[in-house]
């Protein structure tokens, strides 16, 4: 069986990304081969795990830039690769160039994967929904408030965003290491927080929330990990705030679950989200997680996720973030947080499981 895998967002560290390379390397099956179209050249790192799964990864660029010569591309790769089922991943209805593009070139099982709750560009998903939804065979979401955005009252199916949840357990070398090479003292607060800047992550009110914890005098560090078009203008308001000694930029890292385990707690102040996969291996590290109440409450599988408004003030973020931190045992809690996240059935292991049993069922009707 030939999966083509088609990544709508660029294939850097971000969600959708991740939840793909998750699927290809728990899908250990001789009789099934899983390639991947992306919408820019990805780093060696993406190719050596489609490479190491026996797949390709097929760069078609400019997808919104140049839809057309996209979809000319698109078709014919699906036409002379033969593939059983398409699988595309996104946000939006734009999701029908790949659906239409695959039908084109004759491929009858085409998946749509919804994972978010909302899109930038809600214009052009209007115009594009009622073609989305006469050319998308097979319905999938990260959740039920990600399936209900994408394909409102048709039957989807969940598939969970499963993670290696081994790879995330607390480690208590990784937080001393860490902690020692940045100078920061074991009674410093450090918050962290992986994402993309952009508008929808919101890493604005991240720093509003370090100026209000600076005008408490209070110890604290925080991480922003990844890369983005508002990188520039974060740091901008960092060096406007007086935070630099404050605020650490990492840059996209591949270590992201070693510092995961430096961290006292975690801020997602998204604008909108589906179900992130990064709150689910933050949980597994034991960490505290404080998110915007945008974001689904389906998110919160251990009991570790406390849910704040944007519309209200930052100070009150930021006494809650002081008031929850406590010594906590995070080997026990890191523990406790998995064992929550495999029964609740996020573990990649699984979820891959499920998802090949699901290609399998509707490839061979």
């Amino acid at each position: 069986m030939k999966i083509l895998m088609i990544n709508t967002v660029p294939m850097e560290r971000n969600g959708i990304t991740n939840v793909i390379c998750n699927i290809v390397q728990a899908i250990n099956n001789p009789n099934v081969s899983v390639d991947c179209v992306s919408i820019n050249k990805p780093d060696k790192y993406y190719y050596d795990i489609f490479s190491y799964a026996k797949g390709h990864i097929y760069v078609i660029e400019n997808r919104l830039k140049c839809p057309i010569l996209y979809f000319r591309k698109l078709v014919r790769l699906i036409k002379k690769n033969e593939y059983d089922c398409i699988h595309a991943h996104g946000n939006s209805h734009t999701l029908a160039i790949e659906m239409l593009a695959a039908r084109a070139a004759g491929c009858s099982v085409r998946i749509a994967h919804s994972h978010s709750t909302s899109c930038k560009y809600k214009v052009i998903d209007k115009i594009m929904k009622p073609i989305f939804d006469s050319s998308c065979t097979h319905n999938i979401a990260c959740g039920k408030e990600a399936g209900k955005w994408l394909f409102g009252r048709a039957e989807f199916e969940i598939f969970k965003n499963g993670v290696f949840t081994e790879n995330y357990r607390f480690d208590e070398n990784y937080r001393k290491l860490i902690r020692e090479n940045y100078s920061i003292n074991e009674n410093s607060i450090v918050i962290g927080h992986v994402g993309n800047f952009d508008d929808v992550k919101n890493q604005d009110w991240i720093i509003e929330i370090g100026k209000e914890l600076s005008r408490r005098k209070i110890d604290f560090t925080i991480f922003l990990i990844g890369t983005g078009e508002r990188l520039e203008t974060i740091k901008k308001m960092v060096n406007e705030y007086n935070l630099e000694k404050n605020v650490i930029f990492t840059g996209a890292i591949d270590n992201v679950n070693q510092y995961l385990s430096a961290f006292d707690c975690v801020v997602m102040p998204s604008f909108f989200e589906g179900l992130p996969l990064t709150l689910i291996e933050e949980q597994a590290a034991g960490l505290k997680c404080f998110v915007s109440d945008n974001i689904t409450k389906e998110v919160d599988i251990t009991g570790n996720v406390d849910f704040l408004s944007l519309n209200d003030n930052v100070e009150n973020w930021a006494s809650t973030i002081i008031k929850e931190q406590k010594k906590n045992n995070r080997d026990k809690d890191s523990d406790i947080a998995i064992k929550k996240i495999v029964k609740k059935g996020y573990d990649i292991a699984s979820e891959s499981e499920r998802l090949l049993d699901f290609y399998i069922k509707i490839c061979s009707r």
